[in-house]
């Protein structure tokens, strides 16, 4: 069923001649996307994280379909020409804006003139109206090869329809869906930081709208792929937060308690040095346990059966290191019953297989050591 699993606000000067370089450069972006269209694998997020990349490779992956659940730092010129935001009202702060969480990427868009955000793709589209577009793309986006048909058709009207909630969230989680889908470090990075800022906005617009804090959240833990350690718990703590609000706005969500899932479990293995900045930026050392992390993983699975092949996994690793090793097989064997559809799918399956093997050892050698 449903296969899972920034623009760290930049502080970029707002200069004419990149803006120029982008629009030059714009054209050659679109008759790339459609040339390669097929050439496309979906690329999953890192299902081995080291002690000090942990979190940047746990919080990356998601959704994808976030392990799971890849779109680049919006410049000055994208800003202005490609979604004017009409004046909000003052005595309204952005949701994001409160965090008061800004700093500087090392590379920003600007930088990447070969990533221009991309106009129409096609020079001659179909118009459609905003259900029958979305209700389109939602179903585009469905099949896995179609998930870049579906990103094209949503630019195509993106000057039409940017200022709606429902087409602005649906953009940026396309730009996420390119990211999964791209195999490039520097065109993951561009998809990854648009994706954030549209979802920015998109907060911006309807702070009540739980689909718009899903995917920020969802593009934050993207983002933090290509950030140092600092950073990179900014995006954990803007992360952990607008999925927490996105909880309370789609309870019934099945893919926000497998990211919730993703995050306690990172945070249980977090180092000292991790656990010690993260206090130091935000006053407060993040805690979680790895019962929390199976507990959301088990509520995955009750709300949608058969989930993903990488929650069944998650809830396998955590029985595991709990002491439950015949849960733990339960469990791997429900995955191995799951298709392989995705790049993360193939991951987790080989993380499956290791886990069956390290377990039927463990089985032998305590039998063996009874014997004697």
């Amino acid at each position: 069923m449903g296969k899972c699993l920034s623009q760290v606000n930049v502080s970029v000067a707002d200069n004419q001649e990149h803006g120029r370089l982008n629009k030059v450069s714009e054209d050659a972006l679109h008759h790339r996307s459609q040339s390669q269209s097929g050439n496309y694998s979906p690329a999953g997020l890192e299902q081995h994280p080291s002690s000090a990349s942990l979190l940047q490779d746990e919080l990356s992956s998601l959704y994808q379909t976030i392990n799971s659940l890849t779109v680049e730092v919006t410049s000055g010129s994208f800003e202005e020409e490609s979604f004017a935001t009409p004046p909000l009202d003052e005595d309204i702060p952005s949701p994001v804006e409160m965090d008061e969480i800004r700093y500087i990427t090392a590379n920003t868009d600007t930088e990447e003139q070969n990533f221009p955000f991309p106009k129409a793709l096609n020079t001659h589209i179909e118009e459609l109206k905003l259900d029958v577009l979305l209700q389109k793309a939602d179903h585009l986006r469905m099949n896995e090869s179609h998930k870049m048909e579906s990103f094209e058709l949503l630019c195509d009207h993106k000057e039409k329809f940017s200022e709606e909630t429902e087409f602005l969230w649906r953009l940026a989680r396309a730009y996420g869906d390119m990211y999964d889908l791209s195999t490039s470090t520097q065109e993951k990075k561009h998809y990854a930081n648009v994706g954030k800022t549209l979802g920015e906005r998109a907060i911006t617009r309807a702070p009540m709208n739980g689909h718009c804090h899903l995917w920020y959240a969802v593009l934050c833990g993207y983002v933090s792929e290509f950030e140092g350690l600092q950073n990179k718990i900014n995006c954990g703590h803007l992360f952990k937060k607008h999925l927490e609000i996105a909880i309370q706005l789609l309870p019934e969500e099945p893919l926000l308690y497998y990211l919730k899932g993703r995050y306690c479990y990172t945070v249980s293995r977090l180092s000292w040095i991790e656990k010690k900045m993260a206090a130091t930026l935000f006053g407060e050392i993040p805690s979680s346990t790895v019962h929390e992390a199976l507990h959301n993983f088990l509520k995955t699975e009750e709300l949608q059966p058969g989930y993903s092949m990488s929650n069944y996994m998650y809830a396998a690793k955590c029985y595991v290191e709990l002491g439950e090793p015949q849960e733990a097989c339960k469990f791997c064997n429900l995955a191995l019953l799951l298709p392989i559809v995705t790049k993360e799918d193939k991951d987790a399956h080989k993380e499956v297989k290791k886990m069956i093997g390290s377990l039927k050892r463990k089985k032998t050698d305590k039998k063996n050591g009874k014997s004697h």
